[in-house]
């Protein structure tokens, strides 16, 4: 026997779509422009205050919000429901290989019954807008946004319900934004890995299962990247070298101490503390330091933001700038590294970064490079410092991390994005009941008609 997914009678989505139809049918009947609980009470208000009975509507108005808490209560009713479908021994638990019926445990396991027999519903789509910092701002540093889960991390909250983390979450991405949301990250202690708080909108007063609109609130604090690095780099910032032009903690894998690896004291090319690391290409097809990495300063199918600040010469026409991680049964993805052309490298300090999800185990070799290739323009210089790595921090079904420029930031400086969800049926039912998203698809086995 395996899971009925759609069957006329006995298909888990057939069911699942029904208590899913009603429970969004109460708040779109609720919420009608014409003859939702809102409407309904205007028109009767406007119409007997008009004649100046306002004895007659003393207390509508609190019967009407009576109403719409009872209407949320309606659709808790019905996700209990739901629920209870899930938790049927017979045709799902043990055809999931579920151990007990604890609803994260359940939810885990159709996930992974889903990869297994190909099953997805309609999916949804997350957009996150640009951050934009505000005009006040007194640090230069960057926030950075993520769209892709983990398999560690809880994406998110909202009005009491905890996002539940999955391992196979890990580089999926994310269903779980709200449809519409605005994000706010404010500066509450200024010091060298500064602390943010970080705000969506007000939450539904009614709870998870009001009218809406949707908001997740107060979703808490971000320290700024650099507050745990060197728990997972030696000498990020370049500050020590006890062998000259050596950086200490970092291995010599191509070019010479003194000859194209420098320890620069020039400050006009330091962006962070009193020195940085200085490349001069002489010829050679290259210059590369690497740093070995400790696996178990790393959390695999986390997600991570590594982050450098960058200089170079004007006039370098040839070679490649490359920050990765490397390391046997490993290979980055395109997104995960800072891969520049030396012609595109900035003559001026600029923060860039990418986003990595770590392997479920990482290599015993696991190693972080920093490589000027492609025999890049002989006589020119490339400056490296500050180096950034931490977890990313969710909230709101996203990542982001924030990363200190060459000013740092002050007390009061505010980014500012906006986050966007077009749903499926199925895929809203499950974030707004439960708290999870399911496998998906734009052609998916399963039909949001089973919902509508």
């Amino acid at each position: 026997m395996s899971l009925d997914y759609t069957g006329a009678n006995n298909g888990l989505f057939t069911h699942l779509g029904k208590y899913v139809k009603y429970f969004n049918q109460f708040s779109d009947e609720a919420n009608d422009g014409t003859t939702g609980l809102d409407a309904v009470r205007k028109a009767i208000l406007d119409a007997l205050n008009a004649g100046a009975q306002f004895v007659a509507v003393q207390g509508l108005s609190s019967d009407f919000e009576g109403w719409k808490v009872s209407v949320a209560d309606q659709r808790g009713t019905l996700m209990s429901y739901a629920l209870k479908r899930l938790q049927d021994p017979a045709s799902v638990l043990r055809q999931i290989d579920a151990a007990t019926n604890d609803q994260n445990e359940i939810l885990r396991c159709v996930f992974q019954q889903m990869l297994t027999d190909s099953q997805t519903i309609q999916e949804s789509s997350v957009s996150i807008g640009s951050v934009s910092a505000g005009s006040g701002n007194i640090g230069d540093g960057k926030v950075f946004t993520t769209d892709i889960l983990d398999g560690i991390s809880s994406p998110g909250a909202r009005s009491g319900i905890t996002y539940p983390s999955m391992y196979d979450y890990a580089g999926l991405k994310t269903e779980l934004a709200l449809p519409s949301e605005s994000m706010t990250l404010e500066c509450t202690q200024a010091d060298e890995a500064a602390e943010f708080s970080w705000k969506g909108e007000y939450p539904d007063p009614l709870g998870p299962y009001g009218l809406g609109p949707e908001g997740s609130g107060e979703i808490g604090t971000v320290r700024e990247i650099h507050d745990t690095t060197e728990s997972i780099l030696t000498n990020p910032d370049f500050e020590d070298f006890t062998t000259a032009n050596v950086p200490d903690g970092w291995d010599i894998v191509a070019g010479s101490a003194g000859t194209e690896i420098f320890e620069n004291t020039n400050l006009a090319d330091v962006s962070h503390g009193l020195k940085s690391l200085k490349y001069t290409a002489t010829g050679g097809a290259s210059i590369e330091i690497s740093q070995s990495i400790s696996a178990s300063s790393l959390t695999g199918k986390q997600r991570y933001l590594v982050s450098a600040q960058i200089l170079a010469d004007s006039g370098i026409s040839s070679g490649t700038f490359l920050i990765q991680f490397e390391g046997t049964g490993y290979t980055a993805g395109s997104t995960e590294k800072i891969e520049i052309a030396s012609a595109s490298l900035p003559t001026a300090f600029d923060t860039n970064a990418f986003f990595v999800t770590m392997p479920a185990s990482i290599p015993s070799d696991f190693k972080l490079v920093i490589r000027w290739s492609g025999t890049p323009t002989s006589g020119k210089s490339v400056y490296i410092d500050d180096l950034g790595i931490a977890p990313v921090t969710y909230g709101g079904g996203i990542g982001l991390g924030i990363v200190r420029g060459p000013t740092l930031f002050g007390l009061g400086d505010r980014f500012t994005f906006s986050v966007s969800n077009t749903e499926g049926v199925f895929q809203q039912a499950f974030r707004e009941m439960f708290g999870i998203q399911l496998p998906s698809s734009s052609s998916p086995t399963i039909s949001d008609t089973l919902a509508q």
